[in-house]
């Protein structure tokens, strides 16, 4: 049972051995075992993969030659503070050349087993880390790239934590824009930039993480007056948190002209849809926009059934040179409006009816069209034409009545200059 035993116990032994020996072999770990000489009595098979040829029995100074040359010194200094202190071991990093001449970067170390009978060598084991080195290298460049990009970015950035709100990061346009310090800043929360009313809506919109980009909200400067924002984030974990990246866009005068521009628009339409004269606008001779006005003028069911017509449709033949040469002064760019005229129009019915027009130039989708205002005044003239005839009625019964009165005078007058003719005959000649 015994023997049994330490038979099975050697096949262990001798199994494990072996996986030992494989991994070691298959390997990338550079292990060498040097001499009291300094000659290498045992390489690892990654170190003849790497240099291209088998190192045992290479001296040092070969092993030297495979350094670089600004890591040669330091090198040297680890290998002699390991042989003046058996069994520590001492480490160091630096760059080995391969037989292609690239170059990678190790981290080795050297421990002196000299007094072990069991090893009896200088042991020189090392790691390539060059490709964690490139990754670490990278990662300092992206993080540099970040933390340039973000202090230096001329919009608001911060970073907070998704769960407690706190901020975590701010740049210097956030400090400028707000009127915090970055210390008052990294004690606060988000909550703190909120008016209370829309705190809420913060909390709901976190907890549900739902973003809506370039959402516009309302910010709150440290002096209290309030500011719109137009927010963009990204989530992130680079502290380890779950947290959010955030670009404020500062669109307070942004959204003031917007607003404006709606309150403009507005009254625009109130007027252009309640004017009591016909409002139509035209480009190229066709009617893009018309009020009810102009639907109630022209005799159309509506002022939808205008859109799209040409509106000379509408002017007798013979007048369209005169009105295209009055539109010319404006799309020609000579006028930018038009000062009143009077022009004929006909209904759909076919009535011919007398208008005023005014007309000016408008931009509409970035294009340039005309606008057009005319009245009804058809019914003007013909009171007009009614007062004159009666004032010509007048005149003409005046005319009358005042040459029958002054006849009769003059009749009376002739028979006293014919009496006076017989009693003085000699005044005769100057009375006829």
């Amino acid at each position: 049972l015994a023997l049994a035993e330490q038979v099975a116990a050697k096949g262990a032994l001798a199994a494990s051995e072996m996986r030992f020996r494989k991994l070691h072999e298959q390997g990338w770990d550079f292990i060498a075992l040097f001499d009291q000489d300094l000659v290498i009595r045992y390489a690892s098979p990654s170190i003849n993969r790497y240099f291209g040829g088998k190192a045992d029995g290479a001296g040092v100074d070969v092993s030297a030659k495979k350094i670089h040359p600004d890591n040669v010194a330091r090198v040297e200094s680890a290998r002699k503070a390991a042989m003046a202190q058996p069994g520590v071991p001492v480490t160091i990093e630096h760059r080995l050349s391969g037989d292609d001449g690239h170059w990678l970067t190790v981290e080795a170390c050297f421990t002196n087993h000299f007094d072990d009978p069991d090893i009896g060598a200088l042991v020189y084991t090392a790691r390539d880390i060059s490709g964690r080195l490139e990754a670490e290298r990278r990662q300092h460049e992206s993080e540099e790239r970040y933390r340039f990009l973000f202090e230096n970015n001329p919009l608001p950035m911060w970073v907070y934590d998704k769960k407690t709100l706190a901020f975590l990061e701010v740049n210097r346009a956030a400090v400028s824009q707000y009127g915090y310090t970055r210390e008052e800043f990294l004690a606060m929360t988000l909550r703190d930039i909120r008016p209370p009313e829309d705190v809420p809506a913060l909390e709901e919109e976190v907890k549900s993480d739902r973003r809506r980009e370039g959402r516009i909200w309302t910010h709150q400067r440290k002096d209290g007056s309030l500011l719109k924002a137009a927010v963009w984030s990204q989530d992130s974990h680079l502290s380890g948190k779950p947290e959010r990246m955030i670009l404020a866009e500062n669109v307070t005068a942004r959204v003031a002209a917007e607003q404006a521009l709606r309150e403009s628009e507005e009254r625009y339409r109130f007027l252009f849809e309640l004017s009591p004269d016909a409002v139509f606008v035209h480009r190229n001779n066709i009617i893009l926009f018309a009020n009810e006005a102009t639907a109630r003028l022209l005799g159309t069911e509506s002022a939808q059934a205008l859109i799209g017509r040409d509106w000379h449709a509408f002017v007798p033949v013979k007048d369209w040179p005169r009105i295209d040469k009055r539109a010319a002064a404006l799309t020609g760019g000579e006028r930018t409006f038009l000062m009143p005229g009077e022009l004929r129009f006909m209904t759909a019915q076919g009535r011919q009816i007398q208008v005023e027009a005014v007309g000016a130039r408008v931009a509409i989708d970035g294009a340039p069209a005309i606008m057009s205002v005319i009245r009804d005044i058809t019914e003007r003239r013909q009171a007009e034409a009614e007062r004159l005839a009666d004032a010509h009625r007048q005149r003409d019964t005046l005319v009358r009545e005042a040459h029958h009165r002054i006849k009769n005078h003059l009749q009376g007058l002739g028979g006293l200059l014919n009496q006076h003719k017989r009693k003085h005959p000699a005044l005769q000649e100057p009375l006829d």
